[in-house]
C-alpha cells in the first residue's frame, strides 16, 4: 500500500479587515518588517515612521472555517493632508460617530 503525502493546507477563504487586534497589529508589523527589512532591504532595522501614529492597519488573514487562521497580507492607509470637500467614504459611513471609531483605530 502507498500512502501519498498530505499536500499543505492552504487557506482559499480570506478576510480583509481593519486590524482591531493587538495580534493583529503586531502580526501586520512583523510582517511589514520581514517584508521591507529582511527580504527586500529597504530599511535596515524598522520600517516604522510618523504615519504610523495616525495610519490606520488594514490586514488579510487566512480564514479556517469561521476563524482566523493566519495573517497574511497588510496594508496601511492615511491621508498626507486633510482632504477638500469632506470625506471620501458612503454616505451611510460619515455619521461623527463612525467617524470617531474609525480615527482611533
Amino acid at each position: 500500500m502507498i500512502i501519498e503525502p498530505f499536500a499543505p493546507y492552504q487557506a482559499g477563504e480570506f478576510q480583509v479587515k481593519f486590524a482591531t487586534s493587538q495580534w493583529e497589529r503586531r502580526q501586520a508589523h512583523a510582517l511589514r518588517r520581514s517584508v521591507f527589512c529582511a527580504e527586500q532591504k529597504i530599511f535596515e532595522e524598522d520600517d516604522r515612521d510618523a504615519v504610523d501614529d495616525h495610519a490606520i492597519p488594514i490586514v488579510a488573514l487566512s480564514m479556517m472555517g469561521v476563524t482566523s487562521d493566519q495573517l497574511v497580507g497588510t496594508v496601511r492607509i492615511h491621508e498626507e493632508r486633510p482632504a477638500s470637500g469632506g470625506a471620501h467614504a458612503l454616505p451611510c459611513m460619515r455619521t461623527s460617530a463612525r467617524s470617531a471609531r474609525l480615527a482611533q483605530r
